[in-house]
């Protein structure tokens, strides 16, 4: 790689750096590879990711990680790549006063047919945190018919930066509790949002 080359200077932004660091064979330690994820997405699952509005609005990640298919759980999202992939955007914010549950089917029958197409699906709202983390377990429940807890903590697993939304998912949760689920362990509240 020429980095005497202006144009190769000017390249290298965002997610494009880490692909040139690739093709030189660059080895990232595990706190730089940490720090990347989180800034960006991380893997849920095959062809599942949590994250950012940075990685929703980055070409070079989207196409480093093949996505075809954009959800967006902010009320900004940004869809400058209309020609590339299919977009569905739920157009909330990150406060009590919203209530993400009314979207969840739709989510995930957008999660579904992108996956069922074998697409790779970005769910993405501002940080990666808390919007897009909710979509993706209520998504995984549903699925695959587990727990919020199991479902919580396999995608806390994956992107440890999560956060449950609002007071709507809090409330979602505890129902679990009155069908005989117990999700309290040694009385720490697995929900709560301490990285």
């Amino acid at each position: 790689m020429n980095f005497t080359d202006p144009n190769t200077i000017n390249n290298l932004n965002g997610w494009n750096m880490v692909i040139s660091w690739k093709r030189e064979n660059f080895e990232l330690n595990h706190d730089q590879i940490g720090y990347l994820t989180n800034m960006y997405a991380s893997e849920i699952f095959p062809r599942l990711y949590v994250g950012s509005t940075l990685a929703a609005s980055d070409r070079a990640w989207l196409m480093d990680h093949n996505i075809t298919h954009i959800l967006s759980v902010t009320d900004h999202p940004p869809q400058q790549f209309l020609e590339s992939y299919k977009y569905k955007t739920i157009p909330i914010r990150d406060n009590d006063s919203t209530n993400i549950m009314e979207h969840f089917d739709t989510t995930y029958e957008f999660i579904y047919h992108a996956l069922k197409e074998n697409g790779n699906v970005l769910v993405h709202c501002q940080r990666g945190i808390s919007r897009s983390a909710t979509i993706a377990i209520a998504y995984i429940m549903k699925n695959s018919q587990i727990v919020s807890a199991a479902a919580y903590h396999f995608v806390k697993s994956k992107r440890p930066i999560i956060c449950y939304m609002n007071q709507w998912v809090v409330k979602l949760l505890k129902q679990t509790q009155n069908i005989g689920v117990i999700w309290l362990e040694d009385g720490v509240d697995p929900f709560s949002c301490t990285v």
